[in-house]
């Protein structure tokens, strides 16, 4: 779903997959990626009692696409709810 949502918001599919092989394997990335960022804050998340909001992770998801779409870094990545949801263009 993630991967059609990007697609379709003009990126490539194989810029989309890219991202997300990334988000899923964790290779070739650097410290200050902000894909580095979501799989610790969704790996942090698991685990018994450890539950993420389905519109928190898909938030996080986005924000991250959307940093990392624009060459941008970032170490941490955070979606509060009083922020405005990352919606793609």
């Amino acid at each position: 779903m993630v991967w059609l949502a990007i697609v379709k918001s003009g990126a490539s599919e194989e810029r989309a997959s890219q991202f997300l092989g990334s988000v899923l394997s964790g290779f070739n990335l650097t410290e200050d990626s902000p894909v580095v960022g979501l799989r610790r804050r969704l790996i942090d998340n698991i685990g018994p009692g450890l539950r993420m909001d389905k519109r928190e992770r898909l938030a996080l998801v986005l924000k991250t696409w959307l940093l990392w779409s624009t060459g941008q870094t970032r170490k941490v990545i955070r979606w509060e709810t009083d922020e405005s949801f990352p919606f793609l263009d």
